[in-house]
Parts: C-alpha cells; sequence; structure tokens
C-alpha cells in the first residue's frame, strides 16, 4: 500500500545517518536529503522510503553478523522492499510530462528486477551479501533524487530518471 512519508525526524536521521555508516558507504549530503525531501510529496516519498529501507538492511546484516534469528528482519526488509518499489512506481508514473512516462516506467522496471534478483539471496544462505546490495541500490536511489548522481550501475543504463 502506497503511503506518502514525512520528512526524516530528528530522532530517524542519526539511525539513518548510522544505517548507512554500518555499509560504509557514500553518505548523502543530509542537509541536501532534508531539502529535497521538502520539495515534493513524491519525491520525499521515495527518499524517505529508501533511506527506511537502508535502516531495515542494516539491522538485517547486524542480526546475521551476531547469528540471530534473522525472521522479523526478513519480514521487515521485504516489507521496506515493497514499500520501495511502491513508491519509485507512483514516482515513475506521476512524476513529470506524460510523454516521458514510457522512458520513467523502462527505468522503474530496470530498477524492480534488479531489486528482484536480490531478493534471492536474503533467501538463500547469502544474506549479509544481498542486504548490503539492497543498501547499495537504495542508497543510490537517495544519491540520485538529491543530487542527480548516477544510479548503481546493476540498475541503470544511464543517469536520467526523468
Amino acid at each position: 500500500m502506497f503511503v506518502y512519508r514525512r520528512p526524516p525526524t530528528a530522532k530517524a536521521l542519526p539511525r539513518m545517518k548510522a544505517a548507512v555508516q554500518h555499509f560504509g558507504l557514500t553518505e548523502p549530503d543530509w542537509e541536501a536529503v532534508l531539502r529535497t525531501a521538502a520539495q515534493g510529496a513524491l519525491r520525499r516519498t521515495v527518499i524517505v522510503t529508501a533511506l527506511e529501507a537502508v535502516v531495515r538492511f542494516a539491522d538485517l546484516d547486524e542480526v546475521e553478523r551476531r547469528n540471530l534469528l534473522p525472521d522479523p528482519h526478513l519480514d521487515w526488509c521485504f516489507t521496506a522492499e515493497s514499500a520501495l518499489l511502491d513508491a519509485l512506481w507512483w514516482h515513475a508514473l506521476l512524476d513529470g510530462p506524460v510523454v516521458r512516462c514510457s522512458v520513467r516506467m523502462a527505468r522503474y522496471r530496470k530498477i524492480r528486477d534488479s531489486l528482484l534478483r536480490r531478493s534471492y539471496q536474503l533467501l538463500g544462505m547469502k544474506r549479509r551479501e544481498g542486504a548490503r546490495a539492497f543498501a547499495l541500490m537504495a542508497l543510490s536511489i537517495v544519491h540520485h533524487e538529491v543530487s542527480g548522481a548516477p544510479l548503481a550501475t546493476e540498475c541503470s543504463t544511464g543517469d536520467d530518471w526523468r
């Protein structure tokens, strides 16, 4: 179910930063994230949902590292993945001129297929590798929305979302 997201709160932002640092990935400019999140509901929803997914995958990675039972964390990761795909679908459908909708939907399908390929790693014995790959793709979406950086190679053929 698609739900518009509010901007990151003061309570959620440190957790998002810690999740990005957990994987050792390049952090976005957090001030730019907050500025961009204030510009539009669709864009904010994509950014916040992607950052929430990074948090969920960092939690799963930590549970796997400690050899604890991952069951509820896996459910939360799949819920975060589904929410991210919903947000990306609506973003591709509604953000921008109608004549470019087919290009945006093709990009959405490429990202969707990349994320779904990684789902098998989460169900198998390579959960930590899958969690890192998911986090990388979600964070690449944040970087793309905030600064226009190219998407991760696995889910992009270029850097033009619009």
